[in-house]
């Protein structure tokens, strides 16, 4: 990347294991197009390389290494062992691309310096929170100022949907998050506007957006170090959110910046597993009660006029159940009776770049709703039950730890209507019994399936009573567990 002047960096090295980063400082001279850096780094994990530079108009200000080259989006990044490290050298080129710009503004003079961020989240995702498919620039607000200004590079031409983001604990009443809308400025993404960046954009403010908040204290008599992040959830998927850490099992405080404005049905708010733990659950709700595992459970928060205090929580400690994936298409249910929300299933997963696809079937047995990287599953579905199967895709093996009670089972086989039925039991089940079920509701069963990624063949089945179904190379079906998906067709 030649320039007529020096450029300073970073290289990053971050084991995803651990999370730690190893930082080695570059420096490109003037009218020189490279350099030459050796890092040291533990001989343990799988690594992200990435580089960061600040200062330089038309450059991306982080970039990471994939496997074909170079992205300004970290859920492309490759994952190198240290192995792979040691005996190839890893080239980093600085990325060009186009410049957003603008105003960020506060209210009131900030007291500290304050950290924050520009993201730009490309059309193809809809949601901004959870998914690392976004340009990010970070600058700092001084100490005294009402105004910053900011340039941020993007590497390819399209439509953006542009936020700013404060760290949790800013110290602030400000809204850690705030989305560009036609010129101003919201803190909720279902009402953001797409920026056409297709050449250089100017003009694109943002504005601090004050707010009340949500506080309380989260309890945990587990002897957990683990980062718990707590959140206050509206219906329409809104999210916003603290991080807290425990060490050792204490009582930690926490405060959620919300809007100051009326919002119907109120917060969920609740608290989710940064790591999951042996002996813990990964999610839970407040409750007016007691802490529960079921947002269906959860007490609803209302804070519209002013802030609320006393939300407090326990971190759960029941055993929770638990389904195994392995890496590609699984077909499974929830092994428990439970009812389970959409972010409750997303938030068990480690590491969330591992999911590509989630998928069930419509009530009425015609139709499917996909979950993908574009992350759109808050506007086609919104809970899971235990008599619904679905298929998960994922890209490495795992182990789900749900916020359900196991010991709750069922072994009722759910409605089913004419036609193929994807659907789930909450209780190891035969094909006969389900068979038996069925026929006492005046409908027969022609064809059950299940499916395995491991085996070969994947499918197995159980033939009813279809003489058309042509399954003479599966497996036989003799026990469905809990935690298997049904694929059954029905007359």
């Amino acid at each position: 990347a030649t320039s007529s002047s020096a450029m300073s960096g970073e290289i990053i090295f971050e084991n995803k294991s651990s999370r730690n980063r190893i930082y080695k400082n570059f420096n490109i001279p003037a009218s020189l197009g490279s350099t030459s850096i050796k890092v040291v780094i533990p001989q343990n994990g799988e690594y992200v390389v990435s580089y960061y530079i600040d200062g330089v108009s038309g450059v991306v200000q982080t970039g990471y290494v994939t496997s074909l080259g170079m992205s300004a989006y970290e859920d492309e990044a490759a994952r190198f062992s240290f192995s792979t490290l040691l005996s190839s050298t890893q080239n980093v080129s600085l990325l060009k691309g186009i410049t957003l710009s603008g105003t960020i503004t506060t209210s009131e003079a900030l007291s500290d310096s304050t950290r924050v961020a520009v993201r730009a989240v490309p059309s193809s995702v809809s949601a901004t929170t959870f998914f690392g498919h976004n340009v990010i620039h970070k600058l700092n607000i001084p100490s005294g100022a009402t105004s910053v200004p900011y340039t941020m590079t993007i590497p390819d031409a399209g439509f953006y949907k542009v936020s700013y983001v404060l760290r949790e604990d800013n110290g602030t009443n400000y809204i850690n998050e705030g989305f560009y809308s036609d010129g101003l400025t919201t803190a909720y993404k279902n009402r953001a506007s797409y920026v056409d960046v297709n050449s250089d954009v100017t003009g694109i403010n943002l504005a601090l957006k004050s707010g009340i908040s949500i506080s309380g204290s989260v309890t945990s008599s587990l002897g957990l170090d683990t980062r718990v992040v707590v959140t206050a959830e509206l219906d329409d998927g809104t999210i916003f959110h603290e991080d807290i850490e425990f060490i050792n099992g204490t009582t930690q405080s926490y405060s959620i910046n919300i809007p100051q404005e009326k919002n119907a049905g109120g917060f969920v708010v609740g608290y989710f597993l940064d790591k999951n733990s042996e002996g813990s659950i990964p999610r839970g709700f407040y409750s007016s009660a007691q802490t529960t595992a079921s947002r269906v459970d959860a007490t609803r928060v209302q804070a519209s006029s002013s802030s609320v205090s006393g939300i407090d929580m326990q971190l759960l400690s029941i055993k929770p159940a638990t389904i195994t994936l392995l890496s590609g298409w699984n077909l499974v249910s929830l092994p428990a009776v439970s009812s389970l929300s959409i972010m409750d299933l997303y938030f068990t997963f480690g590491d969330k770049e591992d999911i590509d696809y989630l998928l069930k079937q419509d009530r009425i047995g015609e139709s499917y709703y996909f979950v993908g990287e574009s992350n759109e599953f808050l506007d086609r579905f919104s809970t899971l039950t235990h008599e619904e199967g679905f298929w998960i895709k994922t890209r490495a093996a795992m182990n789900l730890s749900l916020p359900i009670d196991p010991s709750s089972t069922d072994t009722t086989v759910p409605t089913v209507y004419r036609g193929w039925n994807l659907v789930g039991v909450a209780s190891e089940i035969t094909p006969s019994e389900i068979i038996s079920q069925v026929s006492a509701r005046n409908q027969n069963v022609l064809t059950i399936w299940t499916y395995d990624e491991s085996t070969s063949p994947k499918w197995s089945a159980f033939n009813a009573t279809d003489s058309n179904s042509s399954i003479a190379d599966t497996n036989a079906i003799t026990t469905i567990q809990a935690d298997q998906g049904i694929w059954m067709k029905v007359e």
